[in-house]
């Protein structure tokens, strides 16, 4: 049996995301297996994972979840390694809300 651990919550209230990526908390300490990012500004968001590139976007008032590990087989686990960033950039002027990261490890 394996217990599932949660990280610390990140968050960044949108006065702070500018168009140029900005970390949202502290690096991953441990590997992530399921990450949880919600969107809940008034505007689109960038999200890398390198702080350069742009990975994947998710819209005003919305969130994606990753669960690395739905569909893996029986051998090998998919996580993102400890020391991951998360990082986020608006593509439109942010008047409300924040970014939050939920990140589960076991």
């Amino acid at each position: 049996m394996s217990i599932v651990k949660v990280e610390e919550l990140r968050e960044l209230a949108h006065g702070s995301i500018d168009t140029s990526y900005v970390a949202v908390g502290s690096h991953f300490a441990n590997p992530i297996f399921i990450l949880n990012i919600v969107n809940d500004t008034d505007g689109g968001l960038y999200i890398s994972y390198n702080g350069s590139t742009d990975h994947q976007r998710i819209p005003a008032k919305s969130s994606f979840v990753w669960d690395l590990n739905a569909n893996k087989d029986t051998d090998n686990q998919l996580v993102f390694r400890a020391s991951t960033t998360v990082y986020v950039k608006r593509d439109a002027v942010l008047s409300q809300g924040a970014v939050y990261v939920t990140s589960v490890y076991k």
